[in-house]
């Protein structure tokens, strides 16, 4: 038998293998390379996002206030993340959003050096990422106007005439500050109200002393959750929502100068506790007891960063000092209790003066003047407080609470004034049969929030016995003077204090609400955080400004009041990146 052989490849055969091979050889280390440079870019692209993120969340910050600072922030960020815009090739460009002054685009480009692809020509490839952070200030809060904490009027206002004759001038309406009192030290520190009618808010601003209980309508003030025995932790060392101890973020109220307005002024109406009856003047009250009440109010320049303990420090330009200290003193005329025992007179005189803080019962106190707007406008922050910085325990055994108002004027567009971040205000109700509304605004809500969510936190409300109450929020519709009430709330109510007069606090969520009975007669969240959530409809325009109301109704007979801790803000992070 014959074995056939295999003929022999030739050698072409075999060049044509080591051809394709070298060649795929070469395509792999190509892609190889390309793999390479490529991870190298996308590494480098993160970085350059990461700066731009970071550098758009630094600037944003000092927005709508300052866009220059806001830009050079932005690129001091920048260049602190390694992307130098004064190296050649590297460009940080800030610019604020022509839609929303609130928001700040940041682009940071930079070549990224490439390894293999110079054999290809390409030496670098351009890494470039455009950052949109937006900066959701504290919405205003309770007032659209020039003054904040006007009930209305003066209830059952009393004035000595120059023959020494009181005479009762009944329910007054207040106005702003006018005339120098006479003979008054310190000279023109005293202003009684002549300056012209104010429109009504229909509450006062208000602030407890450490040693009420939180209870009683106030948050932050009271140091125990009961009268002066137990200890309420602080603000910082908890981690669930309830009334604590913080007189250093609170209570705060934003002097919003205009931008070119010259010469402002701040003033505080009725600055001094003098206790009254709830139904006359501002209703300044002991709870129990009648240890002297303090109060102090401090103006500080914010440097349009209205975050408290924002970075730079804010600037403190005036205060009121001593002046509203350790004061135990009743208006017997308007209903407060009699004198002795250390309470003193403080009567609004007109012909003699006492020399101190009494000198301000239902006068306007000037705390501050020269403040200007600036090319871009200044927001001042007012703080308020019954806390004295030397002695931090001095209110800790005083049960009692001041209420005030607060007016600011200018050369120029007026100012605006409103409570900031919290508010705590003092409500006088009344109702007789028929049921009864009172309204006042609750705070303004831009546009650029639509389709956004509003949460409303309330402290206590519905201490209004022995009425019947129940609240709507309100948003304002494109008819002026008309607002319409929001028809899909939700809310819930948490137990936020020790205090065993807690009552009908509820964490289970109710939805598809349209209104919310807060006492029937008795408070249905006593020692409760009540929260609401009001969705913003996404075709929101923000009609006659954006301010929402509050409206309350009231039946029953009788007389009531309410004093109440609000915050308002719009669900989120404050300071954020806006995403596609």
């Amino acid at each position: 038998m014959t074995t056939r052989r295999a003929a022999p490849r030739s050698p072409r055969s075999k060049g044509q293998v080591a051809v394709i091979f070298g060649g795929a050889i070469f395509v792999i280390i190509l892609l190889m390379a390309l793999v390479i440079d490529l991870s190298w870019y996308w590494a480098n692209s993160l970085r350059v996002q990461r700066a731009a993120d970071s550098a758009a969340l630094a600037g944003v910050v000092w927005l709508p206030g300052d866009p220059a600072t806001a830009s050079s922030t932005a690129i001091a960020a920048a260049k602190r993340n390694g992307y130098d815009s004064t190296v050649a090739g590297i460009s940080v460009t800030p610019v604020v959003d022509a839609a929303n002054n609130k928001r700040l685009y940041v682009t940071v480009s930079a070549p990224v050096n490439t390894f293999f692809m110079r054999v290809m020509g390409l030496n670098t490839i351009t890494a470039s990422y455009k950052s949109h952070a937006e900066y959701v200030l504290p919405v205003p809060m309770g007032s659209p106007e020039n003054y904040y904490g006007n009930f209305g009027t003066i209830r059952n206002d009393t004035t000595t005439s120059s023959s020494g004759v009181l005479t009762n001038l009944g329910n007054v309406v207040q106005d702003g500050p006018g005339t120098t009192c006479p003979a008054v030290v310190p000279v023109n520190r005293c202003f009684i109200p002549n300056g012209g009618n104010l429109n009504p808010h229909n509450f006062w601003g208000t602030m407890n002393t450490e040693g009420a209980a939180n209870v009683n309508g106030d948050a932050y003030m009271p140091y125990y959750d009961t009268n002066t025995s137990t200890v309420s932790p602080a603000c910082a060392t908890i981690t669930v929502i309830r009334a604590c101890y913080d007189a250093t973020n609170y209570y705060n109220y934003a002097i919003e100068m205009q931008p070119g307005s010259t010469n402002g002024s701040v003033y505080i109406f009725d600055p001094e506790f003098c206790a009254t009856a709830t139904n006359s003047g501002t209703a300044d009250r002991w709870f129990s007891g009648n240890s002297a009440v303090s109060s102090y109010f401090e103006l500080y320049n914010t440097n349009n960063q209205i975050f408290v303990n924002s970075v730079p420090p804010q600037t403190l330009i005036a205060s009121s000092g001593t002046l509203f200290q350790q004061i135990s003193a009743s208006d017997t005329t308007m209903g407060g209790p009699g004198l002795g025992n250390g309470i003193q007179d403080c009567r609004g005189l007109t012909t003699t003066t006492y020399g101190d803080g009494r000198d301000y019962h239902n006068r306007w106190y000037l705390l501050a003047s020269g403040l200007s707007g600036g090319a871009n406008g200044t927001i001042y922050r007012l703080h308020t407080t019954t806390t004295q910085a030397s002695n931090l325990a001095q209110q800790r055994n005083t049960d009692g609470e001041n209420s005030f108002s607060v007016y600011a004027t200018s050369n120029g567009t007026l100012p605006k004034v409103y409570g900031l971040g919290a508010m705590q205000m003092f409500t006088p109700l009344s109702a007789s049969g028929p049921a009864v509304s009172s309204e006042f605004y609750l705070a303004q809500i831009g546009p650029e929030h639509a389709g956004k969510t509003v949460e409303v936190s309330l402290w206590d409300p519905g201490d209004t016995s022995p009425l019947t109450a129940s609240l709507q929020v309100e948003l304002p519709s494109a008819t002026v003077g008309v607002w319409s009430p929001a028809l899909n709330m939700s809310y819930s109510a948490v137990t936020g204090t020790s205090n065993g007069a807690a009552v009908n606090c509820s964490p289970t969520v109710i939805t598809g609400a349209s209104s919310i009975v807060t006492a029937n007669p008795n408070s249905h969240f006593n020692g409760c955080w009540l929260t609401i959530d009001v969705p913003i409809p996404p075709g929101y325009s923000a009609p006659q400004s954006g301010w929402w109301k509050i409206k309350y109704t009231m039946s029953g007979n009788g007389t009531s009041n309410d004093v109440t801790t609000w915050k308002v803000g719009i669900k989120g992070n404050p300071v954020h990146l806006i995403t596609p």
